[in-house]
């Protein structure tokens, strides 16, 4: 890899079987098959800019982490949480996996809720435009800096829902308040 940061990338992603696709191809058909639009909430240049703010440091700790014999184990109590809709314990996670709590905060602050706070704009403009479905990962729906702590500040309705699936999930329904 060309560095810490690109390899760290892959390192904690777990690799899926063949037939398999991703949660973003999965949406992604789905919306070309209903002809919905597919909208980002950043571009490549803007995540990258996010990326490089983390010292290569913490991305080679990264890689190191998720090479480790207990990673398999803090991937599944990560998969746990995300099933379950326990989002504050991702970002438990995080700071477990983490060579220090200042680099935990420090890449949560970045990679998470600094995002979070630059997503806003275009999130909002999507949710108010047209129904949405909003694809993030798990982390950034934590915590009062969480994109549903966010939304609701900004006047929207946020409730968790439940739908009976293999696993059960929480998931988010969003509508903006006419009170606001």
């Amino acid at each position: 890899m060309e560095s810490a940061q690109l390899a760290s990338g892959i390192a904690t992603r777990p690799c899926a079987q063949a037939n398999l696709l991703s949660r973003d191809d999965v949406l992604a058909q789905a919306a070309v098959a209903r002809q919905l639009p597919v909208l980002a909430l950043e571009t490549q240049p803007e995540a990258d800019a996010h990326r490089r703010q983390i010292p290569e440091r913490i991305h080679r700790y990264t890689v190191w982490r998720a090479l480790q014999a207990d990673a398999e184990i803090a991937r599944r109590k990560t998969v746990d949480a995300i099933n379950a809709g326990e989002y504050e314990e991702i970002l438990e996670a995080l700071f477990e996996l983490s060579e220090s709590s200042d680099d935990a905060e420090l890449f949560a602050n970045v990679m998470i809720f600094g995002r979070n706070v630059a997503w806003l704009p275009r999130l909002k403009r999507y949710l108010d435009e047209a129904p949405s479905v909003v694809n993030v990962g798990a982390a950034h729906l934590a915590g009062p800096s969480g994109l549903p702590a966010l939304l609701a500040d900004q006047g929207y309705k946020v409730e968790a829902i439940r739908l009976a699936t293999a696993v059960t999930q929480k998931n988010r329904v969003i509508k903006k308040s006419p009170l606001k």
